[in-house]
């Protein structure tokens, strides 16, 4: 209970937080500009999965029996949470394109980016995203009936390796598999395999 009564107070410490600025990330931001291969990408991404922002793990409950849990994999969340505003945009989807990209533009500015740095990255953000997003299930399909018929799929590693092998599959689950997992909810696999084509 205390830690949470630690994190929380530092949370809420603006003045803290002000003061201290962009440097607390500078390091992880560093250690990210110094990749300059795939394959020092993947070792990233197996040490950091959860900073890395493309492939992440979690737990989560088995969708068939509420009574156990189980380790979902997917891709992390596109930036405008549905993936049905890429492929046609509402008023509120390009309104939330438009607060992003100057929210990010400017976090990247403070971080020392020029302007026309910035800008380059968040649009290469939304590139990818773009590409990404047609093998996403969007608001529509979440709607349908077959849904979680749609997104109950259950992989081991090997089946994992195969749909993704482009991607360090086993690294970035060495915890859970650790933990002795393996059986894996993937919701969403061709998104997977997107993903690992692009790669």
């Amino acid at each position: 209970v205390r830690q949470a009564q630690i994190f929380y107070q530092q949370y809420m410490d603006m003045d803290a937080r002000n003061q201290l600025g962009v440097q607390p990330v500078l390091p992880y931001l560093e250690e990210i500009q110094a990749i300059s291969t795939l394959e020092e990408l993947s070792a990233y991404i197996a040490k950091e999965p959860q900073l890395a922002a493309l492939v992440s793990w979690g737990m989560t409950t088995d969708l068939m029996d509420s009574t156990k849990n189980m380790v979902g994999v997917g891709l992390t969340s596109l930036s405008l949470g549905d993936a049905d505003e890429y492929q046609q945009p509402t008023n509120y989807g390009l309104r939330m394109k438009e607060a992003l990209t100057q929210t990010v533009q400017e976090a990247l500015a403070l971080c020392g980016y020029t302007q026309e740095e910035a800008a380059r990255h968040v649009d290469n953000m939304f590139a990818l995203e773009t590409e990404l997003s047609g093998s996403v299930y969007g608001s529509s399909v979440q709607k349908q009936e077959d849904y979680l018929q749609k997104i109950y799929n259950l992989y081991t590693l090997e089946q994992l390796e195969a749909l993704a092998p482009n991607l360090p599959m086993a690294q970035i689950l060495a915890k859970p598999l650790a933990a002795g997992a393996e059986i894996f909810l993937v919701m969403e696999p061709d998104a997977l395999a997107k993903l690992n084509q692009l790669y």
